[in-house]
């Protein structure tokens, strides 16, 4: 057996007995603690730990004394201009560093922290010194909290409960620093839109509670996305088009008429000349004044609205109120209640991701706050709302299918042996897979996982387990019969279903709150005790689905991700922070669970899969910049396996099939070598076609035609694969006829499995004359090519032996 290369890592890092190797975007990490050492470690951390909290203290108390004298707004300002500077070019996730965190910390922690702290005598400026040395602060509290803090609260944890789960407390780690650190719960890009489909609908409750309606709220919200996210960029070019254009005009015979009139003097009279002064005078707002984020220049709000949505200084009680965890990041921040800041009867937006995140649930909680008949009017709507998102996303992706709302069935109730009467939320299916929708829209709670660990899990428990439950039932009930009875929201037979009928059946648990990044891994689940059981529930939420609608163009690629991710929510190996990260290693990787497993086995050792998700962070970073940017995701699968799978898309009315499903499960380096040497006979060979055999682990003859597809054609391709097999002594081989227009496009095509024992006695002896003359022809081509070939290397014949036990005692 040929032993396996050994790979380096391109970067590794080692410090005591912690390990970490890169290899490409996957990280390895190994510990190799000596059991003594590592307990002397913690003793040390845990004696150390009342320091560490006496250090956080000092840093909010000292970080709140700087704030409360330097004026705020200018503040907010220069902590934003060096955000933006930070992250130009910066369109991944994965490519955010400790920098650009920092830089947003700035911002929003420092919001918080205005808004908790009443203000003093405040200097006229922000001193660079000033800035700087807050940034230090801010840097150091977040370095202490996320990190020192964290292992120092673990392993007390641990000493002070006899019942301590290290699962659980792993657990509360990732949820207190996702708490402290992850910002933007959509893309920017999706943002306004998905605050358009969860307020439209409410807009009567909108207008009775702040006067105005939900699209007026929804076009002014749009216009402070679109400010801050090419407002510097507009306002660049109108100034530069307006220096270039002053360039020509003093060219001219300005100064000959008015010779005593300075360049400044020019400008303005070249400003209004030319009526573009008011223009000018904003562009220059926006690049040196406030006219990125004052929302009275920007929107036309009333105030009224932005009051409710609005901290002055020091008007939060919460935040730095007395006791534990005083102004830490890990206590509610004000900016989760209210986006704006107010100052001296202006207001203003520094943070999209402060404004958008939860926008929704700040304004539903504020109708909540004047009747209880408006809160049950606004929960009523927002049910139905969230029922029907994901089925109208779902469509998207999969046209055509056969839609449920509020299926109802009855089984017979343990306790009492009685029939009784279940709903599921949704039915969807599609071909051979079955969706179970369970949608939650109860807002997942806003309680930090430090100040309150059993509301934060029993929440997250709620929109997780009871979906799943509910899911698992109906799928009881699905098998307990040959064929069962399924009725609509009237009691009247909608249709039956046999589950024998389906390849993959799906609890999907979708939620309306975007928490997915905390239920993303399987393992995560599990260590709260939620029993997510055989069957394969999906947790996703309804921005999610608004991420697929848009990436998969065609329905075969998307069931083809769905069978890949339920094997990833099985697989321990696969540690991933978000539901993303699945569809990005699917994307590089197909397989994406063989492929962990691979890079795993045998170690022992973590593995972290980074940057993943980096292909679709940048596309929709540009769609939000050109809503004309092409979806070149899915196209970085070969552009002939492509124009296949749709054409299987368009004969099988979207549904997989056998060959659509084969094709898809082949390997990213085998589709590339494929139909890459596919689409070079066709750009370069066209006149004379000639079939391309791969070996391996995918067994696939392609033979491709300029003729259309005959009885005779089938056949002669048939003689030509099983001649094939013959060579190989393969068990099985899939053919795949390809038809081309004289332009090379794809007309029709076949598609058949062949079995090496299927093959007719009688046609064994021809079929070894063709599969011997194939082999001349290979070996014939390989001298010819001037190959030197080595008696242990495989065979140019393809008989999958060595050359020296194969065709070399033939020559």
């Amino acid at each position: 057996m040929k032993k396996q290369k050994k790979v380096k890592p391109d970067e590794f890092y080692s410090n005591g007995p912690m390990s970490i190797a890169r290899f490409g975007k996957d990280v390895i990490y190994e510990s190799k603690f000596d059991a003594d050492k590592h307990e002397k470690l913690k003793e040390s951390v845990v004696k150390q730990h009342p320091e560490t909290i006496e250090k956080i203290n000092k840093l909010v108390s000292e970080i709140s004394s700087i704030v409360k004298t330097l004026p705020p707004i200018q503040l907010l300002q220069t902590s934003w201009m060096k955000l933006f500077m930070s992250m130009r070019g910066i369109q991944a996730e994965a490519d955010i560093g400790k920098e650009q965190t920092h830089s947003l910390r700035m911002v929003d922690y420092i919001q918080s922290i205005i808004a908790s702290t009443p203000q003093e005598k405040t200097k006229e400026e922000v001193p660079e010194e000033d800035w700087e040395k807050l940034s230090t602060l801010v840097e150091n509290l977040f370095d202490l909290v996320n990190g020192r803090y964290q292992i120092g609260a673990s392993l007390l944890n641990a000493l002070n409960d006899p019942q301590h789960d290290s699962d659980v407390e792993e657990f509360r780690f990732k949820a207190q620093i996702h708490w402290c650190n992850v910002r933007g719960e959509r893309f920017f890009y999706h943002q306004v839109k998905a605050l358009e489909n969860l307020i439209l609908p409410q807009t009567e409750l909108i207008e009775s509670t702040f006067g105005i309606s939900s699209e007026f709220i929804i076009n002014e919200f749009n216009k402070v996305m679109y400010t801050q996210t090419h407002g510097m960029h507009d306002a660049f070019k109108v100034l530069d088009d307006a220096r270039l254009a002053f360039v020509e005009f003093m060219k001219g015979e300005y100064f000959k008429e008015y010779p005593d009139t300075t360049p400044s003097q020019a400008y303005e009279l070249f400003l209004q000349k030319n009526g573009s002064s008011e223009i000018h005078a904003n562009a220059f707002d926006k690049m040196f004044g406030m006219g990125l984020f004052d929302l009275k220049k920007i929107t036309k709000l009333p105030n009224s609205f932005l009051d409710k949505l609005s901290w002055s200084p020091g008007e939060d009680q919460d935040f730095q109120s007395e006791g534990e965890f005083k102004g830490w990041p890990l206590r509610i921040w004000p900016t989760f209640k209210r986006p704006f800041v107010k100052f001296e009867d202006s207001y203003y937006c520094f943070d999209l991701h402060s404004l958008f995140d939860k926008i929704y649930r700040q304004l539903e909680k504020l109708v909540f706050a004047t009747t209880e008949k408006n809160k049950q009017a606004w929960i009523k709507i927002r049910n139905v709302t969230s029922e029907q998102l994901p089925i109208d996303y779902l469509s998207m992706i999969l046209p055509n299918a056969t839609i449920i709302k509020e299926a109802y069935y009855t089984v017979i109730d343990a306790t009492n042996g009685k029939q009784k009467t279940c709903e599921t939320d949704g039915l969807f299916i599609y071909g051979d897979t079955l969706l179970i929708l369970e949608i939650k829209a109860a807002s997942f709670t806003y309680t930090s996982p430090t100040d309150d660990f059993i509301a934060f899990t029993n929440s997250l428990k709620t929109l997780i387990q009871n979906p799943i439950n509910q899911g698992a039932r109906f799928l009881d009930f699905l098998n307990s019969q040959d064929e069962v009875t399924i009725y609509n929201n009237k009691k009247e037979e909608a249709l039956k279903l046999k589950s024998s009928n389906f390849k993959n059946k799906i609890i999907c648990a979708i939620t309306l709150d975007p928490f997915t990044e905390l239920a993303a891994q399987t393992q995560n689940l599990e260590k709260l005790g939620i029993d997510i059981g055989d069957a394969f529930s999906w947790s996703l939420s309804i921005d999610d689905l608004q991420v697929y609608a848009d990436i998969f163009t065609n329905p075969l690629f998307f069931l083809h991700y769905l069978e890949k991710r339920m094997l990833a929510s099985k697989e321990k190996t696969l540690e991933l922070d978000d539901e993303l990260d699945h569809l990005g290693l699917y994307l590089a990787h197909n397989d994406y669970t063989s492929y962990a497993i691979k890079k795993t086995a045998g170690t022992g050792a973590r593995l972290r899969f980074n940057g993943y998700r980096s292909d679709i962070d940048v596309y929709f970073s540009e769609l939000q910049l050109d809503e004309s940017t092409p979806n070149l995701l899915i196209a970085k699968t070969p552009p002939r396996l492509t124009e296949t799978i749709l054409k299987i898309s368009k004969t099988t009315s979207g549904k997989p099939s056998d060959a659509s499903t084969y094709l898809l499960d082949i390997s990213i380096e085998e589709r590339n070598r494929i139909f890459h040497a596919l689409s070079e006979q066709l750009a370069c060979d066209f006149d004379d076609l000639k079939p391309i055999s791969n070996y391996g682990e995918t067994n696939l003859t392609v033979y491709p035609i300029k003729e259309r597809i005959t009885p005779e054609i089938i056949s002669s391709a048939i003689d030509h694969a099983q001649a094939v097999m013959l060579i190989t002594k393969e068990p099985t081989r899939s053919l795949l006829i390809t038809q081309y227009s004289k332009d090379a496009i794809l007309e029709d095509i076949y598609w058949k499995e062949l079995s090496i024992d299927k093959i007719p006695e009688e046609k064994i002896g021809p079929l070894r004359l063709v599969a011997n003359n194939l082999r001349e022809k290979r070996i014939a081509k390989a001298v010819k090519e001037g190959k030197k070939i080595g008696r242990n290397e495989p065979c140019p014949c393809l008989s999958m032996k060595k050359y020296k036990h194969c065709c070399l005692n033939t020559r």
